[in-house]
């Protein structure tokens, strides 16, 4: 998955139009890469979806998605368990081949999906 600028989102796309309303500089797309979050239900995300999200600090919740980025490695995950004082998130992909982990929050940036599209 790669952090692209808002520029990325393609003109004319549902997404540059669901975008255009948002007119905030703190959002930015992520193009999906790879099957870690497709099980195949409607809760799955596509390789090739773009993703818009915004960074946030502090407010994650449990059992939902989120981009997750460490260094040059970025995913999507759900979130399914937060420890506020251990300061870390557990995080699980839809696709059962890959492992859950725990991620230090200290070493990430967190990024909330706001609108998803997929490449049709």
């Amino acid at each position: 998955m790669k952090k692209n600028n808002l520029n990325a989102v393609v003109p004319g796309s549902q997404v540059a139009a669901e975008w255009s309303s948002l007119k905030d500089e703190n959002f930015v797309t992520f193009q999906v890469k790879g099957d870690s979050m497709d099980d195949g239900t409607a809760d799955s995300y596509k390789d090739g979806e773009v993703l818009i999200c915004k960074q946030i600090e502090g407010d994650i919740q449990v059992n939902r998605d989120y981009v997750i980025a460490r260094g040059n490695d970025v995913m999507v995950r759900r979130v399914v368990a937060h420890s506020v004082t251990g300061k870390t998130i557990a995080v699980h992909s839809l696709n059962p081949i890959y492992k859950d982990e725990t991620v230090s929050l200290a070493d990430v940036e967190v990024y909330n999906v706001v609108i998803s599209q997929r490449q049709r």
